[in-house]
């Protein structure tokens, strides 16, 4: 059994999980609209409707007895089950186990009493989150419950959650997917853009602090999930235009689901860098459909992995864009705008088909059907 985060083992990697979940719920007040979605019009169903209340593993790991640490780990193995040991395993990297995976609850409770436990800045930031989410989850776990069940409405086959758990992963995992549909989010990367510590952690640079706010944990785990349940280019043809088009999929699909969060939060913009996309959006599509590395080589059809990466990944701005003052990812904005269109012009399209054309090779078709031509 594994937990896994966007179908990856479960690791220290805070900049892979938020380039998938970059998003945010209160960032600005840009009124905006990134397109007309018929989707978000649509009045949520209650049929297949979902509900979660969030269980707070990070609470009841940090507030253990440690004067019986073995016996309150073997509790809380009780409790969250299977998933509660994997978390030890690999979300924490406190456990120790066997070939089997039995883990030694003896030798475990000796390192969290000498480590996490003892450690005052690990102590410190516990206390920091429970300030924060002194008043619970609430609020997140209806949200969540909201845009799940509406991701249910749209995509009827798949799964969605079956656990919302908080965890406190020392600055591990930000999100990840247990083997049982479990969702799990890190507390600590949701204590406030000017949080003292983010300054110290490794990875967690200027303009990724902004998003650490416990308004963005809704949005976090629709995209995450949302991510996971739907495949990727399943035959492995990656250029920018199939980048930026499945990175547009998932943002209009997360409107979709989430249609009371203004568009600039699901992309997890500030209302500079939302008004800068479309100041200079003709200028943005000019330059990758008719600019690149060679003559013969443009932006839009490279499949150079880093120079995708250089239009789509989170950074200070956008690389290439010979305009300054873009902000990282700009690009898959661009793909928001390219998907927009096409739904807007194929008024029978529903979500499905529109995952199926950007995960099958068929992103081409896809832009010349949406005639996206901005000027």
């Amino acid at each position: 059994m594994t937990i896994s985060a966007n179908n990856t083992p479960l690791k220290s990697n805070i900049k892979k999980i938020l380039s998938i979940a970059i998003a945010a719920t209160l960032l600005t007040g840009c009124g905006s609209n990134a397109s007309d979605n018929r989707f978000a019009k649509e009045p949520t169903q209650t049929t297949q409707s979902v509900s979660y209340k969030a269980l707070r593993m990070d609470k009841d790991l940090m507030e253990i007895d440690t004067t019986k640490t073995k016996a309150s780990l073997l509790e809380l193995s009780q409790k969250y089950g299977e998933s509660f040991n994997i978390y030890l395993l690999r979300g924490i990297e406190v456990a120790v186990a066997d070939r089997e995976g039995k883990i030694d609850y003896d030798t475990t409770a000796q390192i969290l009493n000498k480590g996490i436990f003892a450690n005052k800045g690990y102590v410190e930031i516990y206390k920091d989150i429970d300030s924060v989410f002194a008043n619970g989850l609430d609020k997140e776990s209806e949200e969540i419950s909201q845009g799940m069940t509406r991701f249910k409405q749209f995509f009827p086959e798949a799964n969605v959650p079956s656990q919302f758990i908080s965890m406190f992963s020392a600055f591990g995992p930000g999100l990840a997917i247990g083997d049982k549909d479990e969702i799990f989010v890190s507390l600590e990367y949701y204590l406030g853009s000017n949080y003292k510590n983010y300054a110290h952690v490794s990875g967690i640079y200027d303009y990724i602090t902004p998003n650490l706010r416990r308004e963005r944990i809704a949005c976090d785990v629709m995209q995450n999930w949302i991510s996971n349940q739907l495949p990727e280019n399943i035959n492995g043809k990656q250029r920018l235009l199939e980048a930026i088009v499945y990175q547009g999929m998932l943002l209009y699909i997360t409107e979709a689901c989430m249609p009371n969060t203004p568009p600039s939060d699901i992309i997890g913009f500030t209302k500079e860098q939302w008004e800068w996309c479309e100041d200079n959006e003709a200028d943005m599509w000019k330059f990758i459909k008719n600019s690149g590395v060679s003559k013969n080589k443009k932006f839009l059809y490279d499949t150079d992995h880093l120079t995708i990466s250089k239009f789509t990944t989170p950074a200070p701005t956008t690389q290439f864009f010979p305009v300054p003052g873009s902000p990282g990812r700009a690009a898959n904005w661009l793909g928001w705008k390219i998907v927009a269109s096409y739904m807007s012009k194929n008024k029978e399209a529903k979500l499905p088909e529109l995952v199926k054309m950007a995960t099958q090779n068929d992103c081409q078709t896809l832009l010349e059907k949406s005639g996206y031509n901005p000027r």
